[in-house]
This record gives structure tokens, sequence and C-alpha cells, in this order.
């Protein structure tokens, strides 16, 4: 009995250290490459993340720097200085995890097709910081630079997808 106390004990510390070294390592620039790659490798996107960073001060905000998202089929490209996700641990296996997006410094292309998605995250704040987004569809294209602002979704009861638009664009001639 004693012998498996000790196994025990011991494969407890070392999931535990395991779990340590991970995290520590996914923060390093080989942790993010590493894991961009396997990211792309099971997903319809080629993902490209610098390093990324998170603070037990603030655990549900973990923060992306230098991110680079494009779609196999070229339709959507994001190319971002930091990306930041706000998640709400609550809701994490119901599809709504993600309270905040924050796009600092990016470049967001994306070409709008039939029944295609256009932005495949979703969130109930997408905020834009000093950004340039392009939107193109057949021959049309609609392009905003030095863009800041958000879209926010509503949860009143009565129009649960009522939409916000929050934006303050810099105009020139």
């Amino acid at each position: 009995m004693k012998w498996l106390i000790k196994f025990t004990t011991y494969a407890l510390l070392l999931l535990l250290l395991l779990f340590i070294f991970t995290y520590i390592g996914l923060q390093t620039r080989w942790g993010a490459s590493y894991s961009s790659q396997f990211l792309s490798k099971f997903t319809d996107y080629d993902i490209d993340v610098g390093i990324m960073g998170h603070e037990f001060s603030n655990p549900g905000e973990f923060i992306f720097q230098d991110v680079k998202l494009t779609s196999k089929n070229s339709d959507l490209s994001l190319d971002s200085r930091q990306v930041v996700i706000d998640v709400n641990w609550r809701n994490l296996f119901s599809g709504t995890a993600i309270k905040r997006l924050v796009i600092t410094q990016g470049t967001l292309s994306t070409t709008v097709l039939p029944n295609t998605v256009l932005f495949p995250i979703s969130a109930n704040i997408l905020q834009f910081e000093n950004s340039q987004i392009t939107l193109k569809k057949d021959n049309d294209t609609v392009q905003f630079t030095g863009f800041t602002g958000g879209i926010t979704l509503g949860n009143q009861p009565k129009n649960p997808l009522l939409v916000t638009v929050i934006f303050d664009l810099p105009l020139t001639n």
C-alpha cells in the first residue's frame, strides 16, 4: 500500500512539472512556433505567432504578438502586431468563450464569398486599434486605414442579434 501512495505522489508531481514546463515553453518563440505549426496542420488556416504571453494576474487574457493568419483558400488574411484574447472561463465549452478580441496595428483583408464565414472566431467584442481593413465582394472594395473601433454584440433579451458598431475614423481628403 505504501508503494501505491509513493507512486501516485510521484506521478502527480511529474504531471505538475510537465504542466509548468509546457506553460513556460509555450511563452517562448520556439513554443509559439511549434504550436503555430501544430494548429496550421489541423485547421484550414496557416497560423504564425511570434510569441505568446499570459499573466496570472489576468488569468483570462492571452497576448499574441506578430500574428499572421491566412486561410488556405486565400479569402482571409490577418497580419497584426498584437492580438489580445480575453476568455470567459465559465463558457469555455459552450462556443462563446471569447469575451473580447483586440487586434492592434493589424491588416485584415477578406474576400466575401457566398457561404463563407468572414471571421472564424466568435467574440462578444471585436476591437481594432490603428488597423487597416479591406473587404472585397465581387468588384466592390471597401478599405479603412487607421481604423480604431469595434463591434459589440448586444445581449438584450428582446433582440439578441443587435449589433452596435463603435468607431473612430480619421477622415482625410
